[in-house]
C-alpha cells in the first residue's frame, strides 16, 4: 500500500527585543494539506546546549508519513505520529553537536544549511516518491535562530533559507539582525511576513491590541518604535502576541498562503 507523506507547513514567527531580554513567539497552527489545518503544535525548539538560544522553522517543517486509508483524523495522526523528516530536529541536533559555547554572531549558518540539505537528500533517497517533480511541488524551509547575551544586552537573530525544487536545493543566509540597547526595537517577522505587511498592518487599528503596540504600529506605514533600552519585556511580549493574534484573525477574511492561528507560543530569552 502506497504511503503518502503529509507536509508540515506554516508558521508566523515574531521576535521582539527589549531591555530585559528577547521575545521569541510563534503561532501553533500547522498546514498539513491544502486547506487542512491542525492547531496546538509547539514550533519553538530549545537546543541544550547552548543556553539562551532558540530556533524555529517556517515554511516546510518536515513530513509526516501517512497511509490515508487508516488516518481517519488527520490532526490526531499528526499529533501522535513523529515526523519522518524534521528540519527543526535536524538543525537542533547539528547545533547541539557543535561547540557548546556557540556565538550566534559568528556561527556558520551556511554550514547549518548545507547539513540540513544533505540530510534532506538522504531522506529523499529513502523516499523517492516525495522528491519534488514539478514547480508545484517546490517548497522552502526557513530556519531561524535567536540568542541573547544578558551581560552585554545584545540580541542576535540569524537565519538560513533552503529553496527546494525539482532541480536542486538552493541555500542562502537570510536574516542577520543585531540589537543593542540603542537599536530600534522593531520586531523581526519570519514566515508570513509578506502577508502581515500587506493585509494586517494596514488595518492593525481594527484589532484589539495593547496600547504600546498601537503606539508603535497604529500609524502604519509610519511606525514608531522605541529604543530597545526603553522597551520593557511586557511591551515586547504584547507586540509579538498582538501581531500573531491579529494575523490569525485577519486570515478569516483574507486567507494567507499557509494557516496562521491556534494561539500564541511565546518564550523569553534573558
Amino acid at each position: 500500500m502506497t504511503e503518502i507523506a503529509v507536509r508540515s507547513d506554516g508558521t508566523l514567527v515574531v521576535i521582539a527585543p527589549s531591555r530585559d531580554g528577547l521575545v521569541f513567539a510563534s503561532d501553533t497552527r500547522l498546514t498539513v494539506d491544502v486547506g487542512s489545518f491542525c492547531d496546538g503544535h509547539t514550533k519553538i525548539l530549545e537546543p541544550s546546549p547552548p543556553k539562551r538560544l532558540l530556533l524555529a522553522v517556517t515554511g516546510r517543517r518536515g513530513f509526516h508519513p501517512l497511509d490515508r486509508m487508516f488516518a481517519k483524523d488527520i490532526c490526531e495522526y499528526v499529533r501522535t505520529t513523529p515526523r519522518e523528516f524534521d528540519f527543526g530536529l535536524v538543525a537542533k541536533a547539528y547545533i547541539e553537536g557543535s561547540n557548546n559555547q556557540i556565538d550566534l554572531k559568528t556561527f556558520d549558518m551556511l554550514a547549518l544549511g548545507n547539513y540540513c540539505a544533505v540530510e534532506l537528500q538522504k531522506y529523499f533517497a529513502s523516499q523517492p516518491a516525495y522528491v519534488p517533480r514539478t514547480n508545484a511541488d517546490a517548497f522552502t524551509a526557513h530556519i531561524v535562530l535567536a540568542s541573547y547575551d544578558p551581560e552585554n544586552q545584545i540580541a542576535i537573530v540569524r537565519s538560513v533559507l533552503l529553496n527546494v525544487n525539482a532541480q536542486n536545493i538552493n541555500i542562502e543566509v537570510s536574516l542577520n539582525e543585531h540589537y543593542g540597547v540603542d537599536s530600534e526595537a522593531s520586531p523581526v517577522l519570519v514566515g508570513e511576513q509578506p502577508y502581515v505587511l500587506a493585509h494586517v498592518l494596514p488595518v492593525i487599528n481594527s484589532f484589539e491590541i495593547s496600547e504600546s503596540t498601537r503606539e508603535a504600529l497604529g500609524s502604519f506605514p509610519i511606525m514608531k518604535f522605541k529604543r530597545v533600552g526603553d522597551t520593557s519585556i511586557n511591551e515586547a511580549i504584547a507586540l509579538a502576541s498582538d501581531l500573531i493574534n491579529a494575523t490569525s484573525q485577519r486570515t478569516n477574511v483574507v486567507p494567507a498562503p499557509s494557516g496562521v492561528g491556534g494561539g500564541v507560543d511565546s518564550r523569553v530569552i534573558r
